[in-house]
């Protein structure tokens, strides 16, 4: 690059960083060792430490894997295919509290970088691509260290380092500052679900059912009354006629099969389609927007609200489509299925089956508070209210985020 700003090089890795590798110390891991122990459960995306609770105490072994303030660990694997984490690095801030394992990496600064800069610089997207783009692996990926030692990047000045690790530093705060409020946000909903969800809105006079106190006016229903279900092949056929007449396809095609997996993206983006003829056969769990999802199987009990786009959706398998009678809106549905109080019922009835999957039976005997239309409308926009106010401060995070 030759239009570089004054005093800027151009580096490899190795150039700037001594490393040494970690070493199997799993089986010498107990709650009350002395040190924090660093392993792949330990790295978030962003490069924080995740403390999980694993503590290791020092022996012949481990000795040497004890941290130094300043050092940097980076985890050379992922438990997935995309890259969520893999090259994600913590920065050490105190000596002689933390030990690091197997496929973590110690790098130890040289004199030419600063560490704070440096600890940004690996954990910017532009490195971890480079990381990702060099992987090896399939559904769980992996990078060894002498591939990440001869990356290239452009180095400056050590003042300049600092002086832009800084500004970094003060915009990382914010965003701590913001996710914070999340979280408070978040408690203080859940809180205030709990309590639409059992007194409603402005009574005084209540009665006692299964699930405790519901104010007077209200029914108790199973869900059972309230809804019908669809899966993808139950409503049309057995799994046997789903294999003959779904194709299934990684690339856009006539209609997207919608999976959990998508609808827990910040952004709708479907990877999974089948042809017309398979969307033909699945129509009648066809989706326009606004439906209510659950998975009965691996992320059991999650719930989803469906979004509007302008193409073709029909159900992925291992989901559930969840219609409502005349009694039930919608949203408040949702909102209760979201709640501790259906969660709590739901986790009860699958704990009694061999098999750790949501049957409908299960799903319909569930009880659910039920108030007159109206106030079910009122409750649910006021967590609707909330939710929008998160989903703004979100949008603010990822802005700030993208700005950095």
């Amino acid at each position: 690059m030759s239009n570089l700003p004054k005093g800027w090089e151009e580096v490899l890795v190795e150039n700037v960083f001594d490393n040494i590798g970690g070493t199997s110390l799993e089986k010498f891991v107990n709650e009350n060792g002395k040190y924090k122990f660093i392993s792949i459960g330990n790295y978030s995306k962003s490069g924080k430490y995740i403390d999980n609770s694993q503590r290791i105490d020092i022996n012949e072994k481990s000795a040497n894997k004890i941290l130094n303030k300043n050092d940097l660990v980076m985890v050379l694997n992922d438990k997935t295919s995309t890259g969520d984490i893999i090259g994600s690095s913590i920065l050490i801030e105190e000596s002689d509290k933390y030990i690091y394992n197997q496929r973590s990496e110690r790098l130890i600064c040289k004199n030419n970088i600063y560490p704070k800069f440096a600890w940004q610089l690996l954990n910017s997207k532009y490195f971890r691509k480079k990381i990702v783009s060099l992987s090896q692996g399939g559904t769980q990926i992996y990078i060894n260290f002498p591939v990440i030692k001869k990356i290239n990047f452009y180095l400056p000045p050590l003042e300049e380092q600092k002086k832009i690790a800084d500004i970094l530093s003060t915009v990382d705060k914010k965003i701590a500052f913001v996710e914070e409020n999340i979280n408070v946000t978040e408690e203080l909903k859940k809180g205030l679900m709990q309590k639409l969800l059992t007194e409603g809105i402005g009574h005084t006079e209540f009665k006692d059912s299964e699930l405790g106190r519901i104010p007077q006016g209200w029914e108790l229903k199973t869900l059972g009354e309230l809804v019908f279900i669809l899966t993808d092949y139950t409503a049309n056929g057995s799994f046997a006629s789903l294999k003959e007449n779904v194709t299934y396809f990684n690339e856009p095609n006539f209609a997207a099969l919608v999976r959990t997996t998508d609808l827990k993206k910040k952004e709708f983006k479907p990877e999974r389609f089948t042809d017309k003829r398979g969307y033909e056969f699945l129509k009648k769990s066809a989706l326009y927007g606004g439906e209510i999802l659950m998975a009965n199987v691996g992320s059991i009990g999650e719930v989803y609200i469906v979004p509007e786009v302008d193409f073709p959706m029909t159900l992925a398998p291992n989901m559930y489509l969840i219609k409502y009678n005349d009694n039930l809106i919608n949203t408040y549905a949702y909102y209760f299925m979201n709640s501790s109080i259906f969660i709590n019922q739901l986790l009860s009835k699958i704990a009694s089956t061999t098999l750790q999957a949501v049957n409908k039976a299960n799903f319909k005997s569930i009880k659910i508070p039920l108030p007159p239309l109206e106030e079910q409308k009122k409750i649910a926009d006021i967590l609707s209210t909330v939710d929008k106010k998160i989903a703004f401060v979100e949008e603010n995070i990822n802005a700030t985020e993208e700005l950095k």
